[in-house]
Protein backbone atom coordinates (compact mmCIF):
# COMPACT_ATOMS: atom_id res chain seq x y z
CA UNK A 1 0.00 0.00 0.00
CA UNK A 2 2.93 2.50 1.04
CA UNK A 3 4.34 1.97 -2.42
CA UNK A 4 1.25 2.91 -4.37
CA UNK A 5 0.53 5.67 -2.15
CA UNK A 6 4.35 7.25 -2.92
CA UNK A 7 4.41 6.62 -6.63
CA UNK A 8 0.94 8.57 -6.61
CA UNK A 9 2.31 11.09 -5.00
CA UNK A 10 5.28 11.41 -6.87
CA UNK A 11 2.96 11.54 -9.83
CA UNK A 12 1.13 14.78 -8.75
CA UNK A 13 4.29 16.36 -7.69
CA UNK A 14 5.69 16.36 -11.04
CA UNK A 15 2.42 17.21 -12.66
CA UNK A 16 1.72 20.11 -10.26
CA UNK A 17 5.72 21.16 -9.98
CA UNK A 18 5.42 20.81 -6.89
CA UNK A 19 7.83 19.33 -3.91
CA UNK A 20 5.48 18.92 -1.16
CA UNK A 21 1.70 17.34 -1.18
CA UNK A 22 -0.72 18.63 1.81
CA UNK A 23 -3.54 15.98 1.92
CA UNK A 24 -7.19 17.63 2.89
CA UNK A 25 -10.08 15.33 4.15
CA UNK A 26 -13.15 16.80 4.55
CA UNK A 27 -16.05 14.55 6.16
CA UNK A 28 -19.32 15.87 6.15
CA UNK A 29 -21.95 13.51 4.84
CA UNK A 30 -23.50 11.70 8.47
CA UNK A 31 -21.68 13.86 10.14
CA UNK A 32 -24.67 16.96 9.38
CA UNK A 33 -27.59 14.59 10.69
CA UNK A 34 -29.28 15.70 13.62
CA UNK A 35 -28.89 12.71 15.43
CA UNK A 36 -24.88 13.19 15.20
CA UNK A 37 -24.93 16.67 15.44
CA UNK A 38 -27.18 16.39 18.78
CA UNK A 39 -24.41 14.12 20.31
CA UNK A 40 -21.57 16.57 19.26
CA UNK A 41 -19.97 15.31 15.82
CA UNK A 42 -18.95 18.75 14.22
CA UNK A 43 -18.14 19.78 10.80
CA UNK A 44 -15.72 21.69 9.92
CA UNK A 45 -16.13 25.13 8.69
CA UNK A 46 -14.83 26.95 5.82
CA UNK A 47 -13.21 29.17 7.96
CA UNK A 48 -11.21 26.55 9.65
CA UNK A 49 -9.79 25.17 6.04
CA UNK A 50 -8.94 28.77 4.80
CA UNK A 51 -6.95 29.02 8.25
CA UNK A 52 -5.23 25.69 7.62
CA UNK A 53 -4.37 26.10 4.18
CA UNK A 54 -3.14 29.67 5.08
CA UNK A 55 -1.10 27.65 7.99
CA UNK A 56 0.82 25.38 5.77
CA UNK A 57 1.78 28.45 3.01
CA UNK A 58 3.11 30.67 5.74
CA UNK A 59 5.09 27.46 6.71
CA UNK A 60 6.41 26.20 3.60
CA UNK A 61 6.19 28.66 1.18
CA UNK A 62 3.71 27.82 -2.16
CA UNK A 63 5.63 24.69 -3.04
CA UNK A 64 2.46 23.21 -2.34
CA UNK A 65 -0.37 21.14 -3.69
CA UNK A 66 -3.59 20.74 -1.52
CA UNK A 67 -4.88 17.27 -2.23
CA UNK A 68 -8.87 16.95 -1.02
CA UNK A 69 -10.30 14.02 -0.36
CA UNK A 70 -14.27 14.19 0.48
CA UNK A 71 -17.72 12.68 0.72
CA UNK A 72 -18.88 16.30 -0.30
CA UNK A 73 -16.64 17.37 -3.14
CA UNK A 74 -19.29 19.81 -4.14
CA UNK A 75 -19.10 21.38 -0.76
CA UNK A 76 -15.42 21.74 -0.84
CA UNK A 77 -15.21 23.09 -4.07
CA UNK A 78 -17.56 25.96 -3.36
CA UNK A 79 -16.40 26.75 0.35
CA UNK A 80 -12.78 26.12 0.60
CA UNK A 81 -10.51 29.16 -0.05
CA UNK A 82 -7.01 28.79 -1.33
CA UNK A 83 -6.22 32.15 -2.07
CA UNK A 84 -4.36 31.04 -5.19
CA UNK A 85 -2.63 27.74 -3.97
CA UNK A 86 -2.49 24.68 -6.13
CA UNK A 87 -5.01 22.55 -5.44
CA UNK A 88 -6.48 19.07 -7.07
CA UNK A 89 -9.83 17.39 -5.56
CA UNK A 90 -10.69 13.83 -5.81
CA UNK A 91 -13.60 13.39 -8.10
CA UNK A 92 -13.69 9.77 -9.35
CA UNK A 93 -11.43 7.39 -6.66
CA UNK A 94 -13.23 4.80 -4.56
CA UNK A 95 -12.67 5.48 -1.05
CA UNK A 96 -9.88 3.15 -0.88
CA UNK A 97 -8.18 4.94 -3.26
CA UNK A 98 -8.06 8.43 -1.84
CA UNK A 99 -7.33 6.67 1.60
CA UNK A 100 -4.06 5.52 -0.13
CA UNK A 101 -3.49 8.34 -2.14
CA UNK A 102 -3.70 10.50 1.47
CA UNK A 103 -1.71 8.17 3.06
CA UNK A 104 1.15 8.69 0.79
CA UNK A 105 0.95 12.95 1.31
CA UNK A 106 3.80 14.56 3.47
CA UNK A 107 1.59 16.58 5.64
CA UNK A 108 -2.65 16.47 6.37
CA UNK A 109 -5.54 19.06 7.00
CA UNK A 110 -8.24 16.84 8.46
CA UNK A 111 -11.83 17.61 9.27
CA UNK A 112 -13.64 15.14 11.82
CA UNK A 113 -13.64 11.48 11.82
CA UNK A 114 -11.43 8.47 11.48
CA UNK A 115 -10.52 8.47 7.54
CA UNK A 116 -8.39 11.80 8.07
CA UNK A 117 -7.08 10.63 11.27
CA UNK A 118 -5.73 7.79 10.28
CA UNK A 119 -4.28 8.65 6.95
CA UNK A 120 -2.44 11.74 9.29
CA UNK A 121 -1.46 8.94 11.84
CA UNK A 122 -0.04 6.87 9.35
CA UNK A 123 1.61 9.18 7.22
CA UNK A 124 3.05 11.40 9.98
CA UNK A 125 4.01 15.59 8.58
CA UNK A 126 2.69 18.20 10.31
CA UNK A 127 -1.26 17.72 10.96
CA UNK A 128 -3.35 20.43 11.48
CA UNK A 129 -6.81 19.25 12.76
CA UNK A 130 -10.24 20.74 13.61
CA UNK A 131 -10.26 22.14 17.36
CA UNK A 132 -13.76 21.89 17.60
CA UNK A 133 -14.58 18.52 17.09
CA UNK A 134 -16.62 17.38 19.38
CA UNK A 135 -18.97 20.40 20.13
CA UNK A 136 -18.17 21.62 23.51
CA UNK A 137 -20.74 20.85 25.71
CA UNK A 138 -22.03 18.08 23.90
CA UNK A 139 -22.78 14.80 25.10
CA UNK A 140 -19.71 13.39 23.03
CA UNK A 141 -17.24 16.17 24.71
CA UNK A 142 -17.82 14.38 28.21
CA UNK A 143 -15.85 10.98 27.65
CA UNK A 144 -13.59 12.94 24.58
CA UNK A 145 -10.45 13.84 25.53
CA UNK A 146 -8.26 15.52 23.04
CA UNK A 147 -4.81 14.22 24.68
CA UNK A 148 -5.83 10.77 23.86
CA UNK A 149 -7.35 11.50 20.20
CA UNK A 150 -4.74 14.12 19.04
CA UNK A 151 -0.96 13.36 19.14
CA UNK A 152 0.55 16.86 21.05
CA UNK A 153 2.72 17.67 17.73
CA UNK A 154 -0.29 17.81 15.86
CA UNK A 155 -1.89 21.10 15.62
CA UNK A 156 -5.43 22.35 16.94
CA UNK A 157 -7.13 25.23 14.44
CA UNK A 158 -10.82 26.63 14.58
Amino acid sequence: MAGRAAFLIRQKKKEFGVTIVVGLHVRRGDFLDKVNADWGYAVATPQYFTRATSWFVNKYGEDILFLVASDDVAWAKENIDFSGAKHEFSTSNAPHEDFITMIGCDHHIISVGSFGWWTAFLSGGDVVYYLDFPTPLSRHSENHKHYDYYPSQWIGLR
